[in-house]
């Protein structure tokens, strides 16, 4: 099983909310261009989820330096949070994300997860080391706790 590798950009807020309850997890985050540039020359991501409003609206234009300088790499574009949007600027915004090699565009804030998103989003979840937990060993359990209310956080704010 590979190792997970996962890069989040988005707003400082959502990072913010996760920067804790993600402590000791193999993820970065970046709010900027400069800082994801920076991020993809210096580490090989697994993973890399963007969020609708990342560098000022810039999703689309940092996918597509991921799929350049990091082809393997499953990329996400999410909006998690806000108002929901149109059906058809949805449709649209998955289409051109599907043409740049990203998973899809995922617009969570509608209350729906897309089978694609939940698949690609469990297999990050899926590979966190969760210790095996001998009776009585009390830091595993604590970081078993950590993750499990990490996977809930991600799950909540995902939802908007």
């Amino acid at each position: 099983m590979a190792n997970i590798r996962v890069l989040i950009a988005t707003t400082s807020q959502f990072r913010d909310a996760l920067l804790r309850a993600l402590a000791g997890c193999a993820v970065d985050f970046v709010c900027s261009m400069n800082e994801g540039r920076e991020a993809l020359q210096r580490v090989s991501y697994t993973h890399v989820i963007i969020g609708y409003l990342f560098a000022e609206s810039h999703m689309f234009d940092f996918a597509e330096e991921v799929r350049e300088r990091q082809p393997a790499a499953a990329v996400l574009c999410v909006k998690a949070a806000g108002r929901s949007l149109r059906a058809n600027l949805r449709s649209g915004l998955n289409t051109a994300a599907l043409q740049i090699g990203c998973e899809g565009f995922f617009d969570l804030s509608i209350g729906d997860r897309p089978d694609t998103f939940d698949r690609v989003f469990k297999d990050i979840l899926a590979r966190f080391p969760v210790p095996s937990s001998a009776a009585g060993d009390k830091k595993a359990l604590a970081l078993a706790s950590k993750l499990g209310a990490t996977a809930h956080e991600l799950r909540r704010l995902a939802l908007g």
